[in-house]
């Protein structure tokens, strides 16, 4: 089938049930990322059902109609293996698209937002043309701060939050000072994939959920295309107060998919600090296990053992895969906690603090301005350095 350039921006929403875990603002998106992509323009927006039982595909087909295009999934694949399939689909219907973004069903976004999105994608794309990934800013929509979503990973592929640093948004937007930040990865509640990334696999199928983000953004920096955190106020972000809740099944999956995230990407050194946690953890753990049964409340070890089993799983799990070298060629910027601080989790967050802060307020890495670089036609990469 002869390929057809579609429209500029392709908006994958990913749904699962979201109509009974989240009410009136499944439908809010909806009409939010409508209403900002005729703003933008050049806006297709894809409505992607993960195999709900709860009725959201009918009551966005009765509320919206054919202004959305419709995937709907026999069986839940999972976030990202969602929009994998779904680009898959786009593209095997000859369409083509210059970026894909991906997101959740509880995002509601300003009128503008998208337009502002497209602005920077197009800039981003005159410096980086084989490929990058970028995302905007969101709030928490409960309480106005900034999300909690998290931009930063370290050595042992722990993710770190810029709330860390400052929970007011508009405080973040006068950090940035106008600039895009370059980020270890790009928060998954809305990233935007450049086509050239989404013409092999945006996400790895391994991840159902949890730590895809990271890994995709891993992933692409080590191949040479950078993400960013670009300084745009895209809208807010309302978590739905289920996900809030410690679950086992999500313990297990975050765990196992950081110790399978730092073998593949972080190599021994990232091993050793998955280690160092490991031994707090075990140490937390049994400690709170003791005084518990002396309290003659009951002992529990159970999240000890869901931990063992996830670290376990994901060492079998890359048993037979080569381990990347880690070299950061590319200037990953990664934030690197001293093995003996990585035990003690006070001391590592206020690094943490520190480094982060030092990013934001000195950008801590030689990073010229984009917008100004690509107004003048340049199109060589930006020299980016960890630090």
């Amino acid at each position: 089938m002869r390929a057809k350039q579609s429209k500029e921006l392709a908006v994958l929403v990913i749904n699962y049930n979201g109509l009974t875990n989240l009410g009136d603002t499944l439908l809010k998106s909806i009409k939010s990322l409508l209403n900002s992509a005729a703003e933008a323009g050049g806006v297709d927006l894809w409505f992607i059902d993960n195999a709900s039982t709860d009725g959201s595909v009918e009551a966005v087909k009765h509320m919206f109609g054919d202004s959305l295009r419709y995937v709907v999934l026999k069986r839940n694949v999972g976030y990202g293996g969602a929009f994998n399939l779904a680009c898959r689909y786009i593209l095997r219907s000859g369409l083509r698209y210059r970026y894909y973004a991906c997101s959740n069903n509880d995002v509601v976004v300003r009128r503008d937002a998208l337009k502002e999105v497209l602005r920077w994608a197009r800039i981003l794309e005159r410096a980086f043309p084989k490929g990058f990934i970028v995302t905007p800013i969101l709030t928490n929509g409960h309480d106005g701060e900034l999300d909690g979503g998290c931009y930063y990973a370290d050595i042992s592929a722990k993710t770190w939050p810029l709330k860390l640093v400052t929970k007011s948004p508009a405080k973040l937007m006068k950090l940035l000072a106008g600039k895009p930040l370059p980020v270890s990865y790009a928060d998954g509640a809305f990233i935007v994939f450049h086509h050239a990334l989404v013409e092999g696999t945006p996400f790895n199928p391994k991840y159902f959920l949890y730590y895809e983000d990271v890994e995709a953004s891993l992933r692409a920096w080590s191949s040479g295309a950078p993400s960013f955190l670009i300084p745009v106020l895209l809208g807010k972000h309302y978590r739905s107060s289920s996900t809030d809740k410690v679950k086992p099944l999500q313990t297990y999956v975050q765990v196992r998919n950081r110790v399978y995230t730092a073998y593949r990407y972080m190599g021994g050194e990232g091993l050793m600090a998955v280690a160092a946690w490991y031994l707090r953890t075990l140490l937390k753990e049994t400690a709170l296990n003791v005084i518990n049964k002396v309290r003659g409340d009951g002992g529990e070890a159970g999240k000890l053992r869901l931990i063992t089993r996830a670290l376990i799983d994901a060492l079998r799990w890359v048993s037979t895969e080569r381990r990347n070298e880690w070299r950061n060629t590319y200037g990953i910027p990664t934030l690197t906690v001293p093995l003996l601080k990585a035990v003690s989790k006070k001391a590592a967050l206020r690094i943490v603090q520190d480094r982060v802060k030092n990013v934001l307020t000195h950008h801590a890495v030689t990073l010229m301005s984009v917008a100004r670089q690509a107004n003048r036609g340049i199109s060589n990469a930006l020299t980016l350095k960890g630090h």
